[in-house]
């Protein structure tokens, strides 16, 4: 399949609209909490101070996501988080354009290159090729295995 066309956004919460951070947010909630059937708190204080990265499709609709922290929030590296692409879209390389316009943007953002990241385990190998090393043992948060990935170039 080919490719999803997208247009980018990259904002911080008081820079976007009201429908804007409503889309976001229940598109976040529709992925993590409905679909991977896992009850936990998504909104948490790291959307305040956090750009949120968002791919647009031809349809206006938002299609991929991610947030991008700044160092010495969670890591002393940026970190990636909220990472999702909606179920539609999926199998056309839009995760790998996500992660590389959310690495583009670290990059230009917060002066690093630099990125850290907890990755669903079954999502490993994808990490890897995009050039992430696993850097923790697997473990389990929120009932859904985790681990730790490194990204320094």
């Amino acid at each position: 399949m080919s490719a999803v066309k997208v247009d980018w956004a990259c904002l911080c919460l008081g820079e976007m609209p009201s429908y804007q951070l409503f889309e976001l947010l229940r598109v976040r909630q529709n992925i993590f909490i409905i679909e991977q059937s896992c009850i936990y708190s998504d909104i948490d204080n790291h959307d305040l101070s956090c750009w949120h990265l968002m791919g647009y499709g031809h349809n206006s609709e938002l299609n991929a996501y991610c947030r991008l922290l700044k160092p010495q929030t969670i890591y002393n590296e940026a970190a990636i988080g909220r990472v999702l692409v909606k179920k539609e879209c999926r199998g056309r390389g839009l995760a790998r354009e996500l992660m590389l316009e959310a690495h583009r943007r670290c990059e230009q953002i917060f002066k690093s290159k630099a990125v850290r990241l907890n990755a669903q385990v079954y999502l490993k190998e994808f990490y890897e090729d995009i050039g992430y090393s696993c850097v923790s043992a697997p473990y389990s948060e929120d009932g859904i295995m985790h681990v730790e990935m490194l990204r320094v170039d």
